[in-house]
């Protein structure tokens, strides 16, 4: 072969185990790396380590200033583990680090000190960006290439939950956890063929005396004939991840609707009664060019008055098309439905946001309402600045008395939860009405 043919195939073989941004050995390195780890059954660590929200950061600031955190990522990692068995970017935002297993804790700890300082930019304010990181053992925790990987993506996903620069190390249970995932995500895609999907109705009640029910948040659950009840805090997520959410978020709709028309033809609901009904959209429901048209012909051809509507978002809406969403959410407030912000202060939104928004009401998530009796000054400015962009409010989980007074001495409008009432059936919701 001739020299010009050996640099060739030189270069070719680099390109098949590097990745072509960062100079970071790719998956397919790592993959064989790993299988000789196993196959010489020496002992190592696995650490996946995961971008916080970047695709919004390369929505917001731009594919280039995304591809430069990457590349000086991957700068930092290979500063820090200069003794790495291999680092390798394995995905778009995921990077792994294999390593000795006895020279890897005091590394570990000393990782989230180097991912906390902030990326200088040429142009612009300097950027904290933070990381996920998923660990795992080999061989405690798993024997395999397909389980080292899943079981450490696992790991990072718990990491993500918790926020910020975090380390999850991977345990037994996890597994647990991840194969009745599994098994929630077969069986859901049957669920509303099956009907096997029911709603729950959470009243919402004044927050001074008397306390009247002033409206109701509609909730979907879920009993498999094989799982039993799930929790909708496992199954909406994957709901969402398989796509599903425009399809049963249209059958919460419908059916609350019709339950609520029900009540109005048996006189359970007045003309001029105040009691709306709450119903949660997703994204995707909102982001459709046709989202406008769909809700406003389901209204019509259930014959329900558009002001018993209320739709709640999130304020995750505005990490997407926000002058579509904006444009959609006007139209539904000028037929006469209502528009609430649900778990204000969890997500993306601020007041300068809200002013754009057409919004009617501010939810304030549970995260607040639990330490109101320790300091109540965060909850009182959401409530007072909420009232200055003529918002009605409503505080979402409140358990005990203390909560409630303290609400409504700082003028919060109305309230949410199992102080008064947990989500109840239906029949339990209209008896409650009658009852009041």
């Amino acid at each position: 072969m001739s020299e010009k043919g050996k640099i060739q195939g030189l270069k070719l073989k680099y390109r098949a185990y590097h990745d072509a941004l960062t100079g970071a050995k790719n998956r397919y390195a790592l993959e064989d790396k790993i299988n000789e780890e196993i196959n010489n059954k020496r002992e190592f660590i696995l650490l996946k380590i995961d971008i916080n929200n970047f695709h919004h950061l390369n929505d917001t600031l731009g594919l280039v200033v995304g591809d430069k955190i990457l590349k000086k990522l991957f700068l930092r990692l290979e500063d820090m583990f200069q003794n790495a068995i291999i680092i390798s970017r394995f995905g778009n935002d995921e990077f792994y680090i294999l390593y000795n297993l006895n020279d890897a804790n005091n590394k570990i700890n000393n990782l989230i000190e180097s991912l906390k300082k902030p990326y200088k930019r040429t142009h612009g304010d300097d950027m904290i960006v933070t990381c996920s990181i998923g660990v795992i053992k080999y061989p405690d925790d798993a024997s395999s290439l397909k389980t080292l990987i899943r079981y450490s993506s696992i790991a990072c996903e718990k990491a993500k939950l918790l926020g910020g620069n975090s380390i999850i190390y991977f345990d037994k249970s996890m597994a647990k956890d991840d194969e009745y995932k599994l098994l929630v995500q077969h069986h859901v895609q049957y669920a509303l063929k099956n009907n096997e999907f029911y709603l729950n109705f959470q009243p919402k009640f004044t927050a001074k005396k008397p306390h009247k029910i002033m409206g109701m948040e509609v909730l979907i659950r879920w009993e498999s004939p094989t799982l039993g009840k799930v929790s909708p805090a496992v199954f909406i997520p994957i709901i969402e991840q398989l796509g599903l959410v425009s399809e049963v978020g249209h059958w919460v709709f419908v059916t609350a609707l019709k339950e609520f028309k029900k009540w109005e033809t048996k006189g359970i609901i007045h003309n001029d009664t105040e009691i709306s009904i709450s119903i949660n959209f997703a994204v995707p429901q909102i982001q459709k060019q046709d989202s406008f048209d769909i809700i406003n012909k389901t209204i019509l051809e259930i014959g329900l008055d558009s002001k018993y509507l209320e739709v709640e978002v999130t304020e995750s809406i505005l990490m997407n098309d926000k002058t579509q969403i904006i444009n959609s959410l006007q139209k539904l407030k000028d037929c006469g439905i209502s528009i609430a912000m649900d778990d204000f202060g969890t997500g993306y939104s601020s007041f300068g946001y809200l002013q754009e928004i057409p919004l009617t009401s501010l939810k304030i998530d549970k995260i607040f309402i639990d330490d109101i009796e320790k300091d109540s000054r965060i909850v009182k400015s959401i409530i007072s600045l909420a009232h200055q962009l003529n918002l009605k409010v409503i505080a979402e989980g409140v358990e005990n008395k203390e909560q409630l007074e303290i609400l409504s001495k700082i003028d919060c409008d109305y309230i949410q939860g199992y102080y008064f009432s947990a989500p109840i059936s239906a029949d339990k919701m209209q008896k409650l009405i009658l009852d009041q």
